[in-house]
């Protein structure tokens, strides 16, 4: 554990800065699915208020899945949910391998109970596979703390290439950052720990579905900064930098502001946060309204 640690919590946070250098991450490859435009928006008067509040909910998201499962954290914090997985399929999938099998019981990594389950497919000289690993209320536990997964995760290598790819659909539960869902794809190229990775997530939200990808924290803890890609169904995507965000325990943000860019790659939207039950102020060609929080 302490040495896969070291890889996860040291190299994953070089990792996480240079984000959105291995690819567009355009594609629909997170488990969840998105099939919503993918051309880049272009916002108008028609539009601004929806592009507003997507930038608003898509932030929060992308800030909750960093809170959640990223790598930029004190190393006081104990591993994330997601950090744990990854360490898993890097230092088991050889020994899963060697068993020369496509599928078996992997319950020994629910030491707290439940259960676990694994199919593979590889090449021949195991050079390039790929797992999906199911877990039925699944509890990981080391030293105080305990997570519970339920759902499964998808796990792609080819050392040759120097590609890896993890995809979530699970719910999680801790006991110490609570419960919530994670359904992301984490996806790497380059030498691993030096090179390039790229988070992306789809959700939806007031029946609108969204994809945030190459997602690029340079922040993270009691505030934020991260640039990003955000796609809303109906329009496409727009580009963000967010600065200073504060997280509000209701979710929302109590400071800080986000740009944003469109297909005219000028800045056309700017979100300023002034209290966590104050509603965000949207300024859009010299005037303002207001999206709620």
């Amino acid at each position: 554990m302490n040495t896969m640690k070291s890889l996860i919590v040291i190299s994953m946070g070089i990792l996480l800065v240079a984000c959105g250098g291995g690819g567009d991450g355009d594609g629909d490859s997170s488990s969840s699915g998105y099939s919503g435009k993918t051309s880049a928006a272009t916002v108008d008067d028609s539009n601004n208020t929806a592009v507003a509040k997507g930038v608003h909910v898509a932030s929060k998201q992308a800030v909750s899945t960093e809170e959640g499962g990223g790598a930029l954290r004190s190393l006081f914090v104990p591993d994330s949910p997601r950090d744990i997985l990854i360490e898993q399929s890097l230092s088991d999938s050889q020994s899963l391998l060697a068993r020369n099998t496509t599928s078996g019981d992997y319950s020994q990594f629910c030491n707290g109970g439940g259960s676990a389950s694994y199919t593979l497919t590889t090449s021949q000289n195991g050079e390039s596979g790929e797992f999906t690993y199911n877990y039925n209320n699944c509890t990981y536990t080391y030293g105080e703390y305990s997570i519970t997964y339920d759902g499964s995760m998808y796990y792609e290598y080819d050392n040759n290439g120097n590609y890896w790819l993890w995809e979530y659909d699970l719910t999680v539960s801790t006991n110490y950052m609570g419960s919530y869902t994670l359904t992301s794809s984490y996806e790497c190229s380059g030498d691993l720990g030096l090179g390039s990775c790229t988070v992306s997530e789809n959700f939806s939200d007031d029946g609108v579905s969204y994809r945030v990808t190459d997602v690029s924290f340079s922040s993270s803890g009691s505030d934020f900064d991260f640039t990003a890609k955000i796609y809303h169904e109906d329009y496409g995507y727009v580009e963000i930098v967010a600065t200073d965000l504060v997280l509000c325990d209701n979710g929302g943000f109590s400071s800080g502001s986000i740009v944003v860019t469109d297909s005219s790659s000028t800045d056309v939207l700017t979100l300023t946060y002034s209290g966590c039950d104050a509603p965000v102020v949207v300024t859009y060609n010299g005037t303002t309204f207001n999206v709620n929080q």
